[in-house]
C-alpha cells in the first residue's frame, strides 16, 4: 500500500477548504439573492399600506363647513327660549337632533325632520333660524320655496333641486336642505329625493347620509289642531304635557292621504321620516309674548309694559274656540304697526 506524503495531504485539505468556502458563499450570495426580492415585497406592502392610510385621512378632511357644533347649539337654543313661543315640543326636539346628527361621524342615513302645523305658529321661522345659525360663506344650507319653484316645469324643479342637493353636499357633507309649503308641491318632486334619504353609503360617489333635510307644511295643522283641542278640554291636561308620541301617527295619516308633497309618497312607505315634529296652535298668552318680541325688535321697548296697547293688538286678531288665535303671530307685526301709528297720530293731535 502506497503511503501518501505529507505535502501532498496538506494540499489536498487545502484544495477541500477552499471549496467549502466557495459552497457557503454561494449559499450566502443565493440567500441574499432570494431575500431582496422578498424585501422588496415588504417594502411595496408597506408602501400600498402607507398610501392607503393617507388616502383615508384625505377622505375625512372633507370640508367641515359646521366647525363649532356645540356653540351652534347653543346660539339655536338661545332663540328659540326667547322667541319661539308655545312651542315646546319643537324647542325641546329639534335642536337636539340636529346636534346630534351633526356630531356623528358615521350615520346612517340623513336626518330627515318635518314640520307641520297651521300658519303662524312658528315652523318657518324656526327653518330661517336654522339657516341663519348654521349658514356658512359656503352656502351650505340651501332654501326651497313652493312659490319660487312653482315658476318652473316639474322636470327643471327636478333637475334645479337634485343639482343644488349633489353640489352643495360635495363641498359641504353636513350641508342642510329646507323645503317650505310642502303642500303645495308635486309629490313626484318630493319622491325624487328619495336617493338622498335612503340607507346607502354613496350615490355618484357623493355621500348624503350626513345632511339634515327639513320639510315644512300645514297639511296636517287641523288635526295638531283637534289633539290639542281634545287633551287640554280636561282641566288636569296642560297643554305642556302633550309629547310628540302622540301626534306621530295623526300626522302620517294626514300627510299620506292629503294633495300635496308626500301624498302616497315612497318616502313616507320606507320609513325615511325621522320626526314628525307638531307645532301647536298659539293661544292669546303666546300672542302677547310675540307683540313684545316684535316691539323689542322695533326699538319699542318703552312700550313692553303697556299692558293696554298690548290688549288692544291681542283683541284685533281672530281667535277659533275663544283660545287660538286663526293666523298664529303672522299678523302681529302689520296690527302692531298699525295701532302704534294710530295712537302717534292721536298725539300729534
Amino acid at each position: 500500500m502506497t503511503r501518501s506524503s505529507p505535502i501532498s495531504l496538506s494540499f489536498t485539505l487545502s484544495v477541500l477548504t477552499i471549496l467549502l468556502s466557495i459552497n457557503v458563499y454561494s449559499v450566502h450570495s443565493c440567500s441574499k439573492t432570494v431575500n431582496v426580492p422578498q424585501q422588496n415585497v415588504i417594502n411595496n406592502q408597506n408602501n400600498k399600506e402607507n398610501k392607503q392610510k393617507k388616502n383615508e385621512v384625505i377622505s375625512e378632511r372633507r370640508p367641515d363647513c359646521n366647525e363649532n357644533i356645540e356653540r351652534k347649539i347653543e346660539n339655536l337654543n338661545e332663540i328659540f327660549s326667547s322667541a319661539l313661543f308655545g312651542q315646546h315640543i319643537a324647542v325641546s326636539t329639534i335642536p337636539t337632533l340636529i346636534q346630534s346628527h351633526m356630531e356623528n361621524r358615521q350615520p346612517r342615513k340623513s336626518l330627515v325632520l318635518s314640520l307641520y302645523g297651521s300658519s303662524g305658529v312658528g315652523k318657518t321661522y324656526t327653518a330661517m333660524t336654522i339657516m341663519k345659525v348654521f349658514n356658512t360663506e359656503m352656502n351650505n344650507v340651501q332654501y326651497f320655496h313652493a312659490a319660487t319653484l312653482s315658476r318652473k316645469s316639474l322636470e327643471e324643479q327636478i333637475s334645479l333641486i337634485t343639482s343644488t342637493i349633489e353640489k352643495t353636499t360635495s363641498k359641504c357633507a353636513k350641508s342642510i336642505f329646507i323645503f317650505d309649503e310642502l303642500d303645495l308641491l308635486d309629490s313626484k318632486l318630493i319622491d325624487s329625493l328619495f336617493p338622498y334619504l335612503d340607507y346607502q353609503e354613496s350615490k355618484d360617489s357623493i355621500d348624503y347620509r350626513g345632511t339634515t333635510f327639513i320639510f315644512i307644511g300645514k297639511e296636517a295643522g287641523t288635526v295638531i289642531n283637534d289633539l290639542v283641542i281634545s287633551h287640554t278640554k280636561k282641566k288636569e291636561n296642560s297643554r305642556e304635557s302633550l309629547q310628540l308620541i302622540e301626534f306621530e301617527k295623526s300626522i302620517t295619516n294626514a300627510i299620506f292621504n292629503a294633495q300635496g308633497g308626500f301624498y302616497r309618497s315612497l318616502i313616507i312607505q320606507n320609513g325615511l321620516i325621522d320626526i314628525f315634529v307638531p307645532f301647536l296652535p298659539l293661544e292669546r298668552q303666546h300672542i302677547m309674548e310675540c307683540i313684545k318680541y316684535y316691539l323689542e325688535t322695533i326699538n319699542k321697548k318703552h312700550l313692553v309694559n303697556n299692558s293696554q296697547m298690548i290688549d288692544e293688538i291681542a283683541d284685533s286678531l281672530q281667535y277659533f274656540k275663544h283660545i287660538y288665535a286663526s293666523t298664529g303671530c303672522k299678523k302681529v307685526s302689520a296690527r302692531t304697526d298699525l295701532i302704534i301709528r294710530n295712537q302717534e297720530l292721536k298725539l300729534d293731535l
